[in-house]
């Protein structure tokens, strides 16, 4: 039982502070009806500037920083996600005042588009009197119309009272900021030629970003690049539009949305997409299909207005795609396909199969994996068995076979090598038992266990053999799912003590690859 909290324990709430530091690149904000009451100064709220003046150019990056801190141990926690807004990123508000000279940059964006995407990895840790500081960018959730002095608070729901709910992550609360005061002036032209330069410098090195840790230098051009605001900017942001990396994607995306001269985006979209070496992908049609929809019309009317326009798009790419090469053309097909919906004929889809096949080749690997594994039935086709042969024979000794590299590479050479057994079992054959008996299986029952047999009396002496000379626990647990499923009795005495020795490392992924494979 829990202690009874009394009054001076609730008093430790007001000590939540939230200190809002203020430099140039981060953003977050929704607009509320009033701004909180003033804060008291023995609250424990404080506000921390990271820069001596409040001064900024319309399109320059804002970055705040909400410092947490609390003064009851292990009571208070916080949430740490720090994601962008596509669906995910509802934790803040912002209050600016005066309101009716701002803008939510993204209301367009959820007023058309019906679904958004949710979850995301994050993080939880207690408060203690040293500050947790998330860093957001206000230009996320506000663009300022004019210039002029702003009032702007935050209110934050990503802290929970771990007493207050039986709960693992507590009961949330509601945590206010104190206010601060921005200026906001009309930029310099040359200071916008300045930035523009500085960023195409950057974004075009080609430094992939990663997901999980993105380039700074090029993340931070990007972020520049996506509030900037300018004519060339929106240009910019179509341009790199390419579908090369999902995140890069979503920043221009959301900038071309957000931007003050959709037209220009709009525009320059429009040369890009006959251009014969520029990639269409799906995120590019649904950004021309929101772009001039009109953003004081009901979001129902958007969102048909949104589908009508992508009806026009899938058939103007259909029309254009013969003009496209190389990579362009493999992108391009790869999101007339994935469009294409059950009412299409086959025989439209048939037609465009050997297209596809010929250029697989240039699709990324999770896109390739996407078509083998979940869109497979759109295009079986016997066709495939060459393409197929070559990625499932493909091999590469990975150290470690869960480094993603590693893992994305072995999903689509496994989907390959099951999808060439579906469509010619006597001649995949051979392959999967020579892969079931190598020293160093590269995947586990749940790939390999789609033979027939019940056993496999001249491969499991292999498996045992493997199975006892290695030291590699991922291989181990490939190993006994492949014994599971195809060794019988014969075998046990030799690997029996090595099986007891590791139960629980990796006897719980054996089982359930033997009932998944049984």
């Amino acid at each position: 039982m829990k202690e009874r909290k009394t009054h001076a324990d609730a008093l430790s709430l007001a000590c939540l502070t939230v200190y809002l530091s203020l430099t140039l690149t981060s953003p977050i904000f929704a607009q509320a009806s009033r701004m909180p009451e003033k804060i008291e100064d023995d609250s424990g709220m404080q506000l921390h500037l990271s820069s001596n003046s409040a001064r900024y150019y319309s399109g320059e990056v804002i970055h705040l920083d909400l410092a947490f801190t609390s003064t009851t141990p292990k009571r208070y926690q916080i949430n740490l996600a720090r994601y962008d807004r596509s669906g995910r990123m509802n934790y803040e508000e912002f209050i600016v005042e005066p309101k009716e000279a701002t803008q939510d940059p993204l209301q367009l964006y959820f007023s058309s588009i019906a679904g958004f995407i949710g979850g995301g990895l994050t993080g939880f840790e207690f408060l203690t009197p040293s500050p947790t500081i998330i860093h957001l960018n206000l230009n996320e959730w506000i663009r300022f119309e004019r210039p002029g002095t702003y009032r702007v608070c935050v209110v934050s729901h990503r802290v929970s009272d771990s007493d207050a709910s039986h709960q693992p992550m507590g009961e949330p609360i509601e945590v206010k900021s104190n206010g601060i005061e921005l200026r906001i002036v009309p930029p310099d032209p040359s200071w916008q030629q300045e930035e523009l330069a500085k960023i195409r410098q950057v974004l075009n090195r080609g430094t992939t970003i990663s997901p999980v840790a993105p380039g700074e230098a090029r993340q931070a051009a990007l972020t520049q690049l996506r509030y900037l605001g300018t004519d060339a900017a929106a240009r910019e942001l179509a341009m790199n539009l390419r579908g090369e990396d999902n995140h890069t994607d979503f920043e221009c995306m959301f900038g071309l949305i957000g931007s003050p001269h959709r037209d220009a985006g709009l525009e320059e979209m429009n040369q890009l997409f006959e251009n014969p070496d520029f990639p269409i992908t799906q995120m590019f049609l649904t950004t021309m299909s929101i772009l001039p929809l009109n953003p004081t019309e009901a979001p129902e009317t958007l969102r048909t207005e949104m589908e009508e326009n992508r009806k026009v798009l899938n058939e103007r790419l259909m029309n254009v795609l013969t003009h496209k090469r190389g990579k362009a053309s493999a992108v391009s097909l790869d999101t007339v396909l994935s469009s294409l919906d059950t009412k299409t004929s086959d025989e439209t889809r048939k037609q465009l199969i050997p297209e596809l096949i010929g250029t697989f080749s240039s699709l990324s690997i999770d896109q390739q994996t996407a078509w083998l594994q979940y869109r497979w039935d759109a295009i079986k086709d016997p066709r495939w068995l060459p393409s197929l042969q070559t990625i499932a024979l493909q091999y590469k000794d990975y150290p470690e076979l869960r480094v993603t590299d590693a893992y994305q590479s072995l999903e689509l050479t496994g989907m390959a090598l099951t999808r060439w057994y579906e469509l010619d079992p006597e001649g995949a054959r051979d392959a999967v038992i020579k892969e079931i008996i190598r020293p160093k299986p590269r995947y586990n029952a749940n790939v390999l266990g789609l033979l027939p047999d019940k056993t496999l009396p001249d491969a499991q002496r292999q498996l045992a053999q493997h199975f006892l000379a290695t030291e590699n626990y991922e291989i181990e647990g490939n190993i006994a799912s492949l014994l599971f499923r195809y060794a019988d009795s014969d075998v046990l005495p030799e690997v029996l003590g090595k099986v007891t020795e590791n139960v629980g490392k990796w006897a719980c992924a054996a089982y359930r690859n033997r009932h998944a494979s049984a």
